[in-house]
């Protein structure tokens, strides 16, 4: 599940894949989703988020949002810890000690990528 929000509100269905359900506003949305952020469920499978969001994560290692996390952490991360991913920085939502379940997404400004 990929949800591009705006000002707080989901501005696309939320959706396994949001592009299926609503194309024209979600297709807009996933263009423009570098002014906001993207709610994306630990399940959501590499494929759909680079679909949706335009990354290009490789799936040979880990096969969804929370595998890649996993990989780059070496740990379960607790609530509200973030990394940063190849311009993205991805944020902890819901997770509990065994398991991840939302994160929040966004690109990192040229700031912060040179910080």
């Amino acid at each position: 599940m990929v949800t591009v929000m705006s000002e707080g509100r989901p501005i696309s269905t939320p959706c396994r894949i949001v592009m299926r359900f609503s194309p024209g506003r979600s297709i807009r949305a996933a263009r423009n989703w570098a002014a906001h952020k993207a709610i994306v469920k630990a399940l959501t499978e590499i494929d759909d988020f680079n679909a949706v969001l335009g990354s290009k994560f490789d799936d040979e290692d880990y096969h969804t949002v929370g595998g890649l996390i996993l990989h780059h952490l070496g740990h379960v991360p607790k609530r509200q810890e973030s990394i940063d991913i190849d311009g993205l920085r991805f944020q902890v939502l819901r997770a509990d000690r065994r398991r991840l379940y939302t994160l929040s997404v966004r690109h990192l400004s040229d700031e912060e990528k040179t910080g």
